[in-house]
């Protein structure tokens, strides 16, 4: 303790008598020094952390963008095409009404299909939620199109004539064999089913006529 007389004043100035370790000493100057540089920062970095995110227990449907076939008009399927630049602005738009609803997304299924999964880290990464889990499910595919995929509905709709049209989309016959559109040549489904599960085309129930005879449940375009 040491004592400093000024005037009438008495300042007391007190010093530890232990002695600080060298790397103590140190951590503590540049602590300080950080601390003068923190108040320089820009007041809104403050607060950039989000608050969690109440539980809804809403269940949200979200169908891709523009896909380069969808743009062509030709039957899709499960025919893997990419997204236009124009669907990839789709799902930006779609992300900003999700962000201006005040929706947090909590898991996220996909289809195999790029097109969806695309959609679906654009919507997450505009929505800043890089850790929502992202599960891909085979059964989210668009329905098999079967011997329409490829074709253009327009050209495929003068051909067979209104009532043709629509009995061959609702229950298109099955691709032939060995079809450059065949689900089970592409490493993507295979990966996800067996080759006897993928599809060939619609059966009368609606699901995907597979290549048993039995149905695998596909989701409609």
């Amino acid at each position: 303790t040491h004592l400093e007389r000024r005037d009438s004043m008495i300042v007391l100035l007190c010093f530890s008598l232990v002695p600080q370790p060298a790397g103590l000493r140190r951590w503590s100057a540049a602590a300080r020094r950080l601390a003068q540089l923190t108040r320089l920062r820009p007041p809104e970095d403050e607060c950039v952390i989000d608050p969690p995110c109440a539980p809804s227990g809403d269940i949200i449907f979200l169908r891709h963008g523009e896909s380069e076939w969808n743009a062509a008009n030709r039957f899709t399927g499960w025919v893997d095409v990419p997204l236009t630049q124009r669907g990839e602005a789709e799902a930006l738009d779609a992300a900003a009404q999700l962000a201006a609803a005040g929706v947090c997304v909590d898991v996220c299924y996909t289809s195999t299909l790029k097109r969806t999964i695309k959609t679906a880290w654009l919507v997450l990464e505009a929505l800043d939620s890089f850790n929502t889990p992202v599960e891909r499910r085979w059964r989210l595919n668009e329905r098999m199109y079967g011997a329409l995929t490829g074709l253009n509905k327009d050209e495929t709709r003068r051909f067979l004539g209104e009532s043709g049209f629509e009995e061959l989309r609702r229950v298109p016959p099955p691709l032939e064999r060995g079809s450059c559109y065949d689900p089970a040549r592409s490493s993507a489904v295979t990966a996800s089913l067996a080759v006897a599960q993928a599809p060939s085309g619609q059966n009368r129930a609606g699901g995907a006529a597979s290549r048993e005879g039995g149905e695998a449940a596909a989701a409609a375009e």
